[in-house]
């Protein structure tokens, strides 16, 4: 059973997915030998931010379906990798699983450095089409990541994915 509250404000929650999304980059870049990740003194919102050295990452964001919770949730990340020197392709699935599948499919063929899913099937989506490659997922807006068989342990997520749910266990 979950309760229907909030952990994080959708702001909160956006700056904190960054977060993550900088840190995944971070560490695959420097798995890569490329250049590590500067911090910025503070942005614009007065946080630190991280700047990366290295601008030309590849991030695609799916989305399930145009939807104001999830249009907000998405509005927050692309702001937050913005202020942060990056850019992401996102794509709407319409809230059409087969649409998913292959948006996913065609983002995984474009060798991401990182997949955003915002909303169950969205993630669900990423995550099997990226089954045989190492591609890191970031998800958001999933209510239950253990049901959606996105990860099996909520307090250590595996292979290569991990995110933020919108309700917590009571």
């Amino acid at each position: 059973m979950y309760a229907s509250r909030l952990l994080f404000s959708p702001l909160k929650l956006c700056y904190v997915l960054v977060l993550f999304i900088s840190s995944v980059i971070t560490c695959s870049s420097v798995l890569a030998e490329t250049k590590a990740p500067a911090l910025a003194e503070s942005g614009p919102t007065g946080r630190s931010a991280p700047t990366m050295l290295v601008q030309n990452k590849r991030i695609f964001i799916l989305q399930i379906v145009d939807h104001p919770a999830l249009n907000a949730t998405r509005k927050g990340i692309e702001d937050e990798l913005k202020e942060a020197g990056f850019t992401a392709q996102y794509e709407v699935a319409q809230g059409n699983p087969s649409l998913s599948a292959q948006i996913a499919q065609k983002f995984v063929g474009k060798k991401p450095d990182i997949l955003i899913g915002i909303g169950t099937t969205a993630a669900q989506s990423l995550s099997a089409a990226r089954r045989a490659h190492p591609i890191p997922i970031v998800f958001s807006s999933v209510t239950d990541p253990k049901l959606a068989g996105l990860v099996e342990d909520l307090s250590h997520p595996e292979n290569n994915i991990t995110g933020v749910s919108n309700f917590f266990g009571t």
